[in-house]
């Protein structure tokens, strides 16, 4: 079989997606360094790809132009096959019920190429993700202790005066992309106090556009923790890279610090940790009781807790 030298990665999806999909990502810049990758993918993750040294540019998905990919044959333009052109192969983590995708890649040369479905994972999603490189004629597996080595830039002047090495604190990110993924708002208070008042460290809470009503209510019950609100990535990283530990639930932030390195305690209670869990070399799952999947409501105080306590780094009374 004929050696890849450039391939085209495709990857949609949401923050935690893209980062399950990176050890396939590193794990190509690691057996065949010299094979060029570019992505197709939301370009606010890709920086960290590319950060990384792992790949070389990135197609936005954003891209007015990327919807031909779904326009039927006789009807698209020309010019995305085109800007596809080079490629000997292609990695298509995109749903393409029609065969709009691959016809695309076909137009554009690429006859070697392997759909993954995003949607229909079988055992870990890494793992799953990684199925697509032997379906590519490479052998390789996933590094589960890989750490992203992304040097944020410009990361604002504020937020480093605010939270710096000198001031030793963690993070709390209390959202997800689904509701019913989130541990309450008032445990997580209840927790941060605890960790404040046993190790002396500050409250640091995390918090995106879905916890937009979150600064007001952490302002009145927890005002001695510092909010930072709608952060660019590499100021998340930046923070991330900083903190003494993690703690948040089954969300893409909660991948991110997993990826960076950072000690980092995931909250499972509705999706399955056997699927979804980070890995990194400091993760540590917590479940909800019993073997099933359950409402975040069933996890106590103090279970998280105790799991704070067995972990390496975590503070121990």
């Amino acid at each position: 079989m004929d050696r890849i030298r450039n391939l085209l990665i495709l990857r949609g999806g949401a923050l935690g997606d893209f980062i399950l999909t990176l050890p396939v990502v590193s794990a190509l810049h690691r057996h065949l360094p010299a094979i060029t990758i570019d992505l197709a993918s939301d370009p606010r993750f890709a920086e960290l790809a590319i950060g990384s040294g792992w790949v070389r540019k990135v197609h936005s998905l954003d891209a007015a132009l990327m919807a031909q990919m779904y326009v039927p044959d006789e009807a698209r333009n020309p010019a995305l096959a085109d800007s596809w052109r080079g490629y000997d192969a292609a990695l298509c983590y995109l749903e393409d019920p029609d065969q709009t995708i691959a016809h695309t890649l076909d137009d554009a040369g690429i006859r070697r190429r392997v759909f993954v479905s995003p949607r229909k994972i079988c055992g870990h999603a890494i793992d799953h993700f990684m199925g697509g490189l032997c379906s590519l004629g490479l052998e390789m597996i996933a590094d589960d202790s890989l750490v992203l080595n992304l040097q944020p830039k410009g990361t604002r002047s504020a937020l480093t005066v605010r939270v710096s090495p000198q001031r030793p604190f963690f993070v709390i990110h209390p959202g997800s992309g689904s509701a019913r993924k989130n541990w309450p708002l008032d445990r997580f208070v209840r927790l941060a106090e605890r960790i404040r008042n046993e190790r002396a460290l500050l409250p640091v809470f995390l918090l995106g556009e879905a916890e937009a009503g979150f600064e007001n209510i952490l302002k009145k019950t927890l005002p001695s923790a510092l909010c930072l609100t709608e952060l660019g990535l590499s100021d998340v990283a930046a923070v991330l890279k900083q903190a003494q530990f993690y703690v948040g639930n089954d969300s893409g932030i909660t991948h991110l610090s997993a990826s960076l390195g950072v000690p980092t305690w995931a909250l499972f209670g509705p999706t399955d940790p056997e699927q979804w869990a980070p890995r990194g070399r400091q993760v540590y799952v917590v479940r909800c009781s019993g073997n099933g999947l359950h409402s975040m409501e069933d996890m106590s105080d103090d279970a998280v807790w105790r799991a704070l306590k067995i972990g390496d780094g975590c503070p121990r009374s």
